[in-house]
């Protein structure tokens, strides 16, 4: 299946980037990939780099999206996966010194937080 990145739409507070999974002889796929505004600042993650999350997470689930028997197909972005691309992004950094000499460690705290109150909303 061919992934196609057809444009986004603001639904409220929320980002929905649309897909299109295109497959010779079959009818094309609308996939959707909805990410809250609020997780790309919490975790520091620029909207630009929206449809490359989107496509890490759809081509994560390429063979469910196959076997998947409707013409669409949701998926909500979530803070692990924001972790997960910022984990893979090649950063050349240099020491972070703070008031005492030990070097200061990135924190993501923000991003799993949304993650779990997102999941209790859910419940």
């Amino acid at each position: 299946m061919e992934l196609r990145y057809m444009g986004f739409r603001h639904v409220n507070n929320t980002r929905e980037y649309i897909f299109h999974g295109v497959e010779f002889g079959a009818e094309t796929k609308v996939l959707v990939v909805a990410a809250e505004l609020e997780l790309f600042r919490n975790c520091h993650v620029r909207l630009q780099d929206g449809p490359v999350l989107c496509l890490r997470k759809l081509t994560a689930e390429l063979e469910k999206l196959q076997a998947w028997p409707g013409p669409a197909w949701q998926a909500t972005l979530s803070g692990q996966d924001m972790l997960d691309f910022l984990s893979s992004q090649a950063v050349t950094r240099t020491p972070n010194p703070g008031r005492d000499g030990r070097e200061i460690q990135p924190f993501a705290g923000p991003c799993i937080e949304q993650d779990r109150r997102t999941t209790r909303e859910e419940q």
